[in-house]
């Protein structure tokens, strides 16, 4: 969703438009003061307004109560309402996977923002003065009054400084790029400083090891359930590396930020502190993928045979094995899913070939790979049923086999001058 963000040059449009209802108002002109309010609630009541125009809602409530619009007169009084209460509770930002091109400019180009207020964390959604998306406000109030009605001290108030890390996802891609990769953006030397980091959900063994690899002891996890809330004195909020957003000039209505420093300083780090040397490419690796019941590749196990490459199974290693199987690849092989993420281990210069099927969204695969400056080669299977090719999900869904003379031609192009199993 983009994010409209109120401009000098709206702000002076709307108060243009409020000044000249006044002006009618004042005159006795009712019904063209009430035409012109409701010309501003059509334009503006649920885009660009914050706690700055709570007098520019004031005096279209005295024009619009003066008239017989009643539904309009209680809009505006519920919007001037809501807009009084923001200062006590500071402004939204969202630091998730929907980022907006204001966001970005912003995050991105000045990346921390520290808390140094008292500002609740509620539903993963983190309350911060002077971050207001403003199309936001009446969702924050469905959450908001519940709580303005019960008492804020009902909650307990955190006073160690944190770093805030967000809602654990089960998925490997979001966790190592939604979650992670806030962390890269500090040296460990201040992420030292933080005395604790904070996230919602479960956090299971693999992602520990991944956390503590990256400077963030066991110790220092405060870990609270994902429906939980709370209030932060000290917060630091650093943005993802890697996520996905609407926009209206891709082909596909959405696009990937990337940021590749981001990226290879997961790698980096997590590979010297286990002590794992990057560069020494020997053998092809086949990364299996798990029956899950969707995405497939059902012909897997003869591909395996057929070129006896060595097996990296995602769910049956540690991350200290993971990261020593592909540091020493000297080519990937997987199937389009979370599994493919351990090529942020892999060397440099090596080719990965992507396997899936129909015209799926080689993005998040290609993008890390380019950061990581490898090569990278999608290879289209065939549904093992047949399916709607118009409808994503089904496509997203189906599974799939790999013709094995595509994939000798493929595996030949990468590397001409290595004997085929």
């Amino acid at each position: 969703m983009r994010i409209p963000v109120k401009s000098k040059d709206k702000d002076q449009q709307m108060r243009s438009l409020v000044n000249s209802a006044i002006a009618l108002f004042n005159q006795g002109k009712f019904d063209e003061a009430l035409d012109l309010s409701k010309k501003f609630a059509d334009q503006y009541l649920d885009d660009c307004l914050d706690s700055s125009d709570i007098d520019i809602l004031g005096a279209l409530q005295g024009i619009v109560e003066h008239g017989t619009d009643s539904v309009l007169a209680e809009t505006v009084s519920e919007r001037k309402r809501q807009l009084e209460q923001l200062p006590q509770i500071g402004s939204l930002a969202t630091f998730s996977d929907n980022y907006t091109i204001v966001d970005r400019k912003i995050i991105h180009g000045e990346p921390a923002f520290v808390a140094n207020g008292l500002y609740p964390v509620i539903d993963n959604v983190v309350y911060i003065q002077g971050v207001h998306h403003k199309s936001f406000a009446k969702d924050i109030f469905k959450i908001l009054d519940p709580l303005f009605q019960e008492g804020l001290d009902r909650f307990p108030v955190i006073k160690a400084k944190t770093f805030f890390l967000g809602r654990i996802p089960g998925n490997f891609w979001h966790f190592m790029f939604n979650i992670v990769s806030r962390l890269s953006y500090l040296p460990l030397l201040q992420l030292d400083s933080y005395e604790q980091f904070v996230c919602f959900g479960d956090v299971n063994t693999k992602q520990r090891e991944v956390l503590f690899n990256m400077g963030v002891p066991n110790e220092k996890l405060l870990v609270l359930p994902a429906d939980h809330s709370g209030h932060f004195e000290n917060l630091t909020i650093y943005p993802c590396g890697v996520h996905s957003y609407t926009c209206d000039n891709s082909e596909t209505g959405v696009a990937m930020y990337h940021d590749a420093n981001a990226i290879r300083s997961i790698k980096v780090r997590i590979s010297k502190r286990l002590g794992i040397d990057q560069d020494t490419p020997s053998e092809p690796v086949f990364i299996w993928r798990e029956p899950v019941g969707r995405r497939e590749l059902q012909n897997q196990d003869e591909i395996v045979r057929r070129f006896g490459f060595k097996v990296f199974d995602p769910m049956k290693h540690t991350l200290e094995e993971e990261v020593d199987i592909l540091s020493h690849a000297n080519l990937v092989i997987g199937s389009y899913g979370a599994g493919l993420t351990s090529i942020l281990f892999a060397p440099k210069n090596i080719n990965i070939i992507q396997l899936g099927i129909g015209d799926i969204d080689s993005s998040f695969y290609e993008l890390i790979a380019r950061a990581l400056d490898q090569n990278f080669i999608s290879l289209t299977g065939r549904p093992a049923d047949e399916i709607d090719a118009g409808n994503w999900k089904e496509v997203d869904r189906a599974n799939y086999t790999v013709d094995i003379d595509e994939l000798v031609e493929a595996i030949h192009t990468a590397q001409p001058d290595e004997p085929l199993g």
